[in-house]
């Protein structure tokens, strides 16, 4: 979700944000960091009416059946989510395999020992659903050698490139490996035939960020545009893809599932479309979880998928 375009305001507010308030949060429990970037989403909630119309709108036009006090709840959850999603970098000097315990657990840990097993390495498929990266710092934080897939830009504001620059370094402090989708990709390739977990997203990057070919898969009854270049780097040396998501459960408390692989296919697309399928479950049960309601402008009406949902 993107809250603002960039002004002075902006520049004020990711001092605040990136200096006092990230002191605070690395001397607090996990936990209480929560409750505090919940309630940024909160005054955010009030403090973005047009946002807030926006994301109703769209949340609206998938569920048509829900009332109006379903709609206002997922759109809350939605700045909720935003902000647990931003802030959760700054508890990653605090958290090792025991800390990780506080905020998280771990179900369906069998799928992806026995896709290890395999010894082709594993595309661990992703959407940008909760605090997106927490599966990425739990698997770090419990040993497991698994690397980032991910795509950044510094802003050329003087501010925000500095704000940036932090929350970059913070990201480099994770027990993982970084790889960059728009960097050379050999050295991804070689990191799966060792053996070892990638994590990628199947849902874009947002931000009007790609790279690669996209496909437009349907979700809800509309189409989105989603990559293809997770399964095209599964399929260069046999890796299984496995879906992964983290879910809240209540205030500072996630579960984060690992399903089954998905089923292989030469065709990207039937990967793509199977991926779009388990995802689809989620987002009509919890969709303040999502990240991109503000991003994608449903070209159809939903079908029924709410009363799934409901």
């Amino acid at each position: 979700m993107i809250l603002a375009k960039e002004n002075l305001l902006q520049d004020i507010a990711r001092i605040i944000i990136w200096y006092p308030f990230r002191w605070l949060t690395s001397v607090l429990p996990p936990r209480v960091n929560f409750m505090l970037f919940e309630k940024f989403g909160d005054l955010a909630f009030h403090l973005y009416p047009g946002k807030r119309a926006l994301l109703a709108m769209r949340i609206s036009k998938v569920f048509p059946r829900w009332d109006r006090a379903r709609v206002e709840a997922e759109t809350r959850a939605c700045f909720r989510n935003y902000y647990s999603d931003r802030f959760i970098i700054n508890l990653v000097p605090g958290l090792d395999g025991r800390r990780i315990d506080e905020i998280a657990v771990l179900e369906g840990e069998e799928h992806l020992t026995r896709a290890m097993s395999e010894g082709k390495g594993v595309v661990l498929i992703h959407p940008h659903f909760g605090p997106s990266q927490l599966p990425l710092i739990f698997l770090g934080c419990k040993g497991y050698p698994v690397a980032q897939m991910g795509l950044r830009r510094i802003s050329s504001r003087t501010v925000a490139r500095a704000t940036d620059q932090i929350r970059l370094d913070l990201e480099f402090r994770m027990p993982v490996k970084h790889f960059f989708a728009d960097k050379y990709l050999r050295e991804v390739i070689r990191w799966l035939e060792e053996g070892k977990l990638l994590m990628t997203a199947g849902d874009g990057t947002g931000g009007g960020l790609k790279i690669g070919k996209f496909n437009k898969a349907e979700i809800l009854g509309s189409p989105l545009d989603m990559p293809l270049g997770p399964y095209r780097l599964a399929t260069s040396g046999g890796s299984p893809v496995v879906p992964i998501i983290a879910i809240r459960e209540k205030c500072g408390f996630y579960r984060i599932r690992i399903h089954q692989p998905i089923e292989y296919s030469k065709k990207l697309e039937v990967m793509q479309k199977q991926f779009a399928s388990w995802f689809e479950g989620y987002l009509s049960e919890s969709p303040g979880q999502w990240h991109f309601w503000d991003e994608w402008d449903q070209e159809r009406k939903g079908h029924g998928q709410d009363e799934a949902a409901a």
